[in-house]
């Protein structure tokens, strides 16, 4: 073979490979995920957690069909406000210090009304790598903050914080409800499985901040020399 059948076969060699990185990189995060989720201790089915919610937990934890997607959804009752809970869901800069496989959070365009492009990057409970995704954020001002992934890892991203008044408005019933598709190499028993591992200290999280901010309004303030 002469040299330039060796460069010629080299050159091609190199495209191949370079070709087939993406490949690589695509299956080493959905090795990582799926290591991941192993390594997190034993599974608890969707039903074992909502039972667990109900019982002893502040939440609970089930799935919902919505077309072809499966929803992962939790709900709790906060003792604050709505618009306390709400701050919290759209406190973008300090998101990261709040939510616990949060690594990142930064937002990348505000075009105003409510609408934003966030990116977010995230290390799932047991995970030996970061998972970076670009967000479109729709905020309904102490109602909900919506979004769907238009860049990033993973092929599909989308759900809702929603955030409903109860007892008149002195306390919150949050819901969270998320979809992920991890694409070829993650299957939706390994994402809805990291859900349930990853969503509850959140949840706590997201509560736990709230009641510690949540101060009564002056009109809830009893008045002086009023017995109570």
């Amino acid at each position: 073979m002469d040299a330039e059948s060796l460069y010629t076969g080299a050159q091609m060699f190199k495209q191949k490979t370079l070709d087939f990185l993406p490949f690589i990189g695509k299956l080493s995060l959905a090795s990582a995920l799926t290591v991941a989720v192993f390594l997190s201790g034993p599974g608890v089915s969707a039903k074992q957690e909502l039972a667990a919610g109900t019982q002893k937990q502040p939440y609970t934890l089930g799935e919902q069909q919505i077309g072809k997607k499966s929803y992962v959804v939790s709900s709790m009752v906060v003792n604050a406000r709505p618009e306390v809970c709400y701050k919290i869901c759209t406190d973008y800069k300090n998101a990261a210090t709040t939510f616990p496989t949060l690594k990142k959070c930064l937002v990348m365009q505000d075009n105003g009304g409510g609408n934003k492009v966030i990116k977010y990057v995230t290390r799932p409970t047991g995970a030996f790598t970061d998972y970076s995704y670009t967000l479109e954020v729709k905020e309904t001002p102490n109602q909900m903050v919506a979004w769907n992934r238009i860049d990033g890892d993973f092929k599909a991203i989308d759900g809702y914080w929603k955030i409903e008044p109860s007892q008149g408005g002195s306390k919150t019933l949050v819901t969270y409800m998320g979809f992920v598709d991890g694409g070829l190499f993650m299957p939706q028993v390994l994402i809805k499985r990291q859900f349930r591992i990853d969503l509850p200290p959140c949840m706590t999280a997201l509560k736990v901040k709230a009641e510690s901010q949540n101060k009564p309004r002056v009109a809830d303030k009893p008045e002086a020399g009023v017995d109570q």
